[in-house]
């Protein structure tokens, strides 16, 4: 009998045309790789869809990168790129080049299950007569769980011609329908395709950027006309708006499918392709549109009353408020009342302004000049430019006017004209501006040129504010927004389509949960301006009545100590402390007494004299104009505003001013040309240097540094006087004097904005108290693990003085801290973008006089070494670092700056907790073990009960739920399944957590009903989550922030663990249960050398689950790891290989879990060791035969797992060694050996 030979396979020529193919293109060039031949991608716009492409005609959605990068290792993928006629250009280009039997076009959203695909060339095989493929597809709508239908489907027309044979000189005719010049064979037709079960899954109608970019496509071929349907009106109020719970009204009044009004939605009841897993999980909770963050989150903080507030001051300012008090829903004192926030153009402006901080402003569009009025008055900005065809003399003087008033130097400039070509030339000039304010109200296209421009204008990390997107004469401007950001992807949008005319910010750059998050903590604090609540009660803010607690507390120590030798500083008009003091002198007839007044104002000098001598006082008071400080003592412009404006807290108590001309004011009230200097020294020499009474009240913004300027020159006993205790002025100053032993508290009142009297005795106890400058540049984690260590510092020296210097997102950490003296806090971002800003932040650590400054930051990066060697402070101490964050060269330069460095014991392993002891014991403390820990207000843990009562959640049936991360790679796509098996089981409730960013990775782990889930994300401050998490039964999510909360407050939680840092942060307490995919490229500092992370990525939900269960067990003495095992784990080429021996990097004693495919489990205790050897769980077999030692060490496996481990490993590399198969061999036999000695 004759061997028939095996059927030859016909090969597969991919052709793909392509614009902005992400997401999908990835998941299609998965599906089809293993069975292409070649893959022939062509990129590029034609000329009708340039308006979504870069200049060159390139996708600007990271498509270009994406399949460059994509793994090839076959040279399968050739790409060319260009700017084309029209798409027939593009497929007959791509025939030049493609060599396989058949030509199969395949669309940049189209993805296969690669069973189909093989289905289908095995027909091709035995049928060479085919010459052509036709398919329906499954065409999704709107996500995953629903596809649009037409009985048009059916007709031939309408099916889609997908692959043909190939032949020398092959071309197309036509783009649509694709039409070969020549096609001899016969069709297989779409019916028959579908009778195999080989369709694609076709995602072109997923996301809202796809469907948008199709819209404008149409426009411009005029589709819209030809369907008798307005496209623009289509996307925004029906597909824009599309619910399933929606589905029969609004489909009721538009078709699904432009082609045919009868088209519909039905329910996907199939299964997805393996290709597109991730992105189904991802886009789970359905896609969160163009906007960053949903429009209620933005609304919240953007409309929040205080920047409403804001905005309306700023309007009052030149009478333009008109009906904005009604509008922005405040109340006659400027206060919010309840009702839903509200933002337009100027309130956004007004957030951005007190944000953004701008230097340079450019309007376009410059009204009323209300908008600009809003960044003169909430900012500090240099130059402001106005562009407007119609600019008025009206505008100029209301504008010119408030300047006047204010005080403000800012230079303003108009120019009246064409906004486009005064904006492309103001490109051509290089020109950038902070801010950037488009007015709507006008034709589409003259809109989006400003707009084009804008976008070439704004500087990293400013902003474009875009208004009238809902404007009655032009409704389609509101589908420039989502233009924009289809055609300037890096940039993120706020979105407010349902207020007023409606308004847009475009941010570029920074971080939107950074700004809203800055927003919302600016929102929240308790700064009080000096003078709202005093007017309101009539009371006068500069005069003190002669009857007060404070005069008949200086009349007591007048009476009791008879003062002879006294200063004060800020006379001010002489009728206040002034006076009384005066007054007591005469009163008591201590008329031998020498009492010095120091005012650096000429014309309050001058009234002061003339009151005085009006009261009959003159001769008992030298009054002496002057500066009291050197003035070189004074603040800039630039520390004023950060330490004055921006960085206040609630432990400031009242300010001066509002914020926007605060900086001005306080400039103004010691810029006086040619006074004399330091006249507080020139008193004191006077004095012998020995004075018995000093009352301090000068300006604000010199409170503190007069009171210390004084303290390090007083060598005699004597009492201190401080008017406004609870003002900023004196404010950090009475927090001083509370913590220094050389201070005797005699009296202290809340009186108006607070007075106290202390008597001062320089030789009480020797030097003054330390201060110690703590700077921690990193994020919330980082600070949580190192508290503790903090605390114990604290505690070792209770009188020092302890200042914070941390992110401003941070500081509320450090805030409820009782031994935490004040906190700096600094933009991130910024700091390393502006020089000048970062110099700044120097000028304020500097101005501090640190006698120490500790660094505790394992990995330091160049902005943690810039403040701490820039700081002054007389000792510095650090760790010697590593070159994580910093190059090995630059590290060891900067290490020679420290006057200590802290070097890591070989038994901390790298691991952040352990390494805090050591620099304790570096600073002469000793340390035992360090738990993690926060520390919370009252008020923390009220509003956690209060949220938990509102949502009607029982705390032991909660799961805190925290999936987003700093990082997006650490962000897993598989919680859902294991919250709803978990959370089904047990009866559990889901409360989730984190910034306002996260509500997109939450919605797409929302598990479905009965399982209840409450979203709080962005709803709370960092130690609000840490209260609700407390109270929590159980917490699960990523390594951020709120994990290390987690361990701080004692909930057991699961953390899905990256390689990463694997081991550095995590795990460390008993209460940690680390669901971890151990893989070989464990320890990569997340520079992952794979096109996705894996090792978050590949952790499935059972894992997770398993995990969650777990830690429903009480806590035991070890941390715990639920690791995936190898079964769970089928790496493929180009993909990391799983080992177990990835989990050495630990330095501590572990309890490992390891799950199987099956379900099945093996447990064992890692102990740490030296050599990060690996015990075998239990129940399976020690090391295998001897003979194999070598040849695993060769190729890098470890020699102490079980033969059942790397048995597979070897067999697959068996190829590579002769010698391999006989290890292979004594390998399988040393196993069932084993096996056959364990059975009974």
């Amino acid at each position: 009998m004759t061997e028939m030979s095996p059927q030859p396979q016909p090969t597969l020529s991919f052709v793909m045309i392509v614009l902005n193919g992400m997401p999908f293109l990835e998941c299609v060039l998965k599906s089809v790789y293993r069975s292409a031949h070649d893959i022939v991608i062509i990129e590029g716009a034609v000329e009708n869809c340039m308006f979504a492409a870069n200049p060159d005609g390139s996708s600007c959605d990271g498509t270009v990168e994406a399949i460059r990068s994509f793994p090839d290792p076959q040279g399968k993928i050739r790409l060319i790129q260009g700017k084309w006629a029209e798409k027939l250009e593009m497929q007959n280009h791509a025939l030049q080049f493609t060599t396989g039997d058949y030509i199969w076009l395949v669309d940049a959203d189209e993805v296969y299950k690669e069973e189909d695909i093989e289905r289908l060339r095995a027909v091709l095989a035995r049928d060479p007569g085919i010459a052509r493929v036709d398919v329906t597809l499954d065409n999704f709508w709107k996500g995953f769980d629903y596809i649009f239908d037409s009985d048009k489907f059916a007709e031939s027309e309408f099916h889609c011609r997908r692959v043909f044979r190939n032949y020398p000189g092959a071309r197309f005719t036509t783009h649509r329908p694709p039409t070969m010049a020549v096609q001899e064979g016969r069709v297989l037709s779409a019916p028959e395709t579908r009778a195999l079960n080989v369709y694609p899954y076709h995602y072109s109608y997923v996301l809202w950027s796809q469907v948008y970019q199709k819209v404008e496509l149409y426009h411009r071929y005029g589709w819209g006309k030809q369907w008798e349907l307005d496209l623009d009106a289509w996307y925004r109020d029906f597909f824009l708006q599309w619910r399933p719970e929606r589905r029969a009204e609004l489909e009721s009044r538009y078709p699904v499918w432009t082609g045919d009004p009868d088209s519909r939605t039905v329910p996907f009841t199939g299964e997805h392709p393996p290709a597109v897993a991730e992105l189904v999980a991802r886009y789970r909770g359905g896609d969160p549109g163009p906007a960053a963050v949903s429009e209620a989150e933005a609304a919240r903080v953007i409309g929040a009353p205080v920047f409403r507030k804001m905005a309306l001051r700023a309007l009052e300012q030149v009478y333009l408020a008109g009906g904005a008090r009604e509008r922005y829903g405040l109340d006659s004192g400027g206060n919010g009342r309840e009702g839903e926030p509200y933002w337009d153009r100027q309130i956004a402006l007004a957030f951005l302004a007190a944000m953004l901080r701008p230097e340079r402003y450019l309007e376009v569009g410059s009204g009323n000049s209300g908008s600009m009025i809003q960044v003169l008055h909430n900012a500090s900005p240099s130059y402001l430019l106005g562009v407007d065809p119609s600019l008025s003399r009206d505008v100029r003087k209301l504008l010119a006017d408030y300047r006047r008033g204010a005080g403000c130097d800012a230079r303003v400039r108009h120019r009246r004209g064409s906004g486009r070509s005064i904006m492309e030339r103001l490109v051509s000039q290089g020109e950038s501006f902070d801010l950037i304010s488009i007015s709507g109200g006008r034709p589409r296209e003259d809109v989006w040129n400003d707009l084009a421009s804008a976008a070439a204008l704004v500087a990293d990390r400013g902003a474009i504010v875009f208004d009238g997107i809902n404007h009655p004469g032009h409704r389609e401007l509101y589908s420039l927004c989502h233009r924009f950001m289809l055609r300037y992807q890096h940039f993120k949008l706020l979105l407010n389509s349902t207020q007023g005319d409606g308004c847009a910010i475009f941010l570029k750059g920074g971080s939107v949960e950074e700004l809203l998050g800055r927003g919302l903590r600016l929102a929240a604090r308790s700064v009080r301006v000096a003078g709202e609540e005093q007017q309101a009660q009539e009371t006068t803010l500069t005069s003190i009545d002669t009857h007060s607690s404070f005069a008949e507390s200086i009349r007591a120590v007048f009476e009791k100590a008879r003062p002879t030798r006294i200063i004060e500083t800020g006379t001010f008009h002489g009728e206040g402390t002034t006076r009384i003091i005066a007054s007591c002198l005469r009163d008591l007839g201590l008329d031998d007494a020498r009492f010095y007044s120091i005012e650096c104002n000429p014309e309050n000098h001058r009234i002061a004299g003339e009151n005085l001598a009006q009261a009959g006082l003159a001769a008992r008071v030298q009054l002496v104009h002057g500066l009291s400080v050197p003035g070189r003592l004074l603040p800039s412009r630039d520390v004023i505003r950060e330490k004055l404006v921006y960085n206040l807290n609630g432990k400031a108590g009242y300010v001066d001013h509002d914020a926007a001309v605060r900086t001005q004011r306080y400039l103004a009230e010691t810029d006086f040309a040619g006074i004399e200097e330091a006249r507080l020294d020139h008193c004191l020499a006077l004095l012998d240097g020995a004075p018995d009474f000093v009352l301090l009240d000068s300006g604000g913004h010199m409170g503190n540094i007069e009171f210390n300027y004084l303290v390090e020159r007083l060598y005699a006993p004597c009492y201190i006087a401080l008017d406004d205790i609870n003002h900023v002025k004196h404010a950090r100053s009475f927090r001083q004097m509370q913590k220094d032993p050389r201070f005797t508290m005699a009296v202290a009142a809340p009186e108006k904005f607070g007075f106290c009297i202390a008597r001062f005795v320089p030789a009480g106890s020797g030097a003054r108290p330390r201060r110690l400058l703590w700077i921690r540049t990193d994020a919330i984690g980082d600070s949580i693990i190192s508290l503790p260590a903090l605390a114990r510092i604290a505690a070792a020296d209770p009188a020092a003085w302890i200042t914070v210097l941390c992110q401003e997102h941070v500081a509320e950490l450090y805030d409820a801290c009782p031994f935490v003296d004040e906190v700096i806090t600094f933009e991130r971002r910024r700091a390393y973008d502006d020089a000048r800003y970062r110099n700044t932040i120097v000028a304020l650590l500097r101005e501090l006089q640190a006698d120490l400054c500790v660094t505790p930051v394992l990995s330091r990066e160049a902005l943690t070494d810039c403040f701490a060697l820039g700081s002054g402070a007389r000792e510095r101490v650090a760790f010697s670092g590593n070159d994580c964050n910093l190059p090995a060269e630059t590290l060891r330069q900067n290490n020679r700056h420290y006057t200590k460095l802290v070097q890591i014991a070989e038994e901390a392993g790298g691991r952040e907790s352990a390494s805090h002891p050591m620099l304790l014991s570096a600073l002469g403390i000793a340390s035992d073990h360090l738990e993690p820990a926060v520390w919370l207000t009252p008020e923390d843990r009220d509003v956690a009960e209060r949220l938990l009562h509102e949502h009607q959640l029982d705390p032991a049936r909660t799961v805190a739920f925290f999936p987003g991360a700093q990082h997006s790679y650490r962000e897993g796509l598989e919680y859902r399944a294991a919250l709803q098996e978990f959370c089904t089981r047990h009866g559990f409730a889901v409360l989730a957590l984190g910034g306002v960013t996260d509500s997109a990775i939450i919605g797409s782990n929302t598990p479905d009903a009965p399982v209840r889930l409450v979203d709080l994300s962005g709803k709370t401050t960092i130690r609000q989550a840490c209260a609700l998490i407390a109270r929590c039964a159980l917490a699960v999510g990523a390594e951020s922030g709120l994990a290390h909360a987690a361990a701080a407050v004692g909930t057991p939680h699961v953390v899905l663990l990256g390689g990463g840092h694997f081991g550095r942060f995590m795990p460390y307490a008993a209460t940690t249960t680390a669901a971890v995919l151990p893989l070989e490229c464990f320890g990569c500092n997340w520079k992952c050398r794979y096109p996705r992370h894996h090792c978050i990525g590949g952790v499935g939900s059972r894992t997770i689950a398993v995990a969650m269960e777990l830690s429903l067990a009480p806590a035991g003495p070890h941390p715990r790891i639920v690791a995936q095992g190898s079964s769970c784990w089928p790496a493929g080429e180009g993909m990391p290989r799983w080992d177990l021996a990835a989990l050495r990097g630990l330095d501590l004693a572990v309890a490992v879990t390891l799950v199987e495919q099956d379900g099945t489990r093996s447990e064992f205790v890692q102990e740490p060791q030296a050599h990060g050897a690996v015990a075998p769980p239990a129940g399976l077999p020690p090391a295998g035969p001897a003979e194999l030692s070598e040849l695993l060490t060769r190729w890098g496996l470890e020699a102490s797992i079980p033969p059942s481990r790397y048995l597979p490993e070897l067999w697959s590399r068996r190829k590579q060694e002769g010698g391999a198969v006989v290890a292979v061999r004594r390998g399988l036999a040393y196993l069932k050996r084993w096996r056959q000695e364990q059975m009974p």
